[in-house]
């Protein structure tokens, strides 16, 4: 069974994403979609919750490197996300994200960044 929700306030969504069986990313299959890396993946991936996602371009590669047991499939088809969802609710263990959300903690990004910048001004 689906259950879309109408608009919920931004402190009560890790309830619902908790609460949630699987958390489905999807985006249209457009050439600007192809090009952006949705902040929900950061969101979903840190949850631990089984995501399904409808990606393709950059987004579609960054789950395959950071979140390998998510679910993708191509955008729009109907078929492939079956067999996505199928794959997804077979008997698997619950994926370890500890060091996902270890390497993309707001803290750690801003420490990489500041190095970066640091790295700018030695030039």
């Amino acid at each position: 069974n689906v259950e879309i929700l109408p608009p919920v306030p931004r402190d009560q969504l890790i309830a619902q994403y908790h609460s949630a069986d699987i958390l489905l990313l999807h985006l249209n299959e457009l050439d600007a979609f192809r090009k952006v890396l949705p902040s929900k993946i950061f969101e979903y991936g840190a949850t631990g919750r089984p995501m399904l996602a409808g990606v393709s371009g950059h987004a579609a590669e960054f789950l395959a490197q950071h979140l390998p047991d998510v679910e993708v499939f191509k955008p729009l088809d109907a078929q492939a996300m079956i067999a996505a969802t199928n794959r997804l609710i077979a008997d698997r263990p619950k994926p370890d994200r500890t060091r996902f959300r270890e390497d993309f903690a707001r803290r750690n990004i801003m420490k990489r960044m500041a190095a970066d910048l640091m790295e700018l001004n030695r030039s």
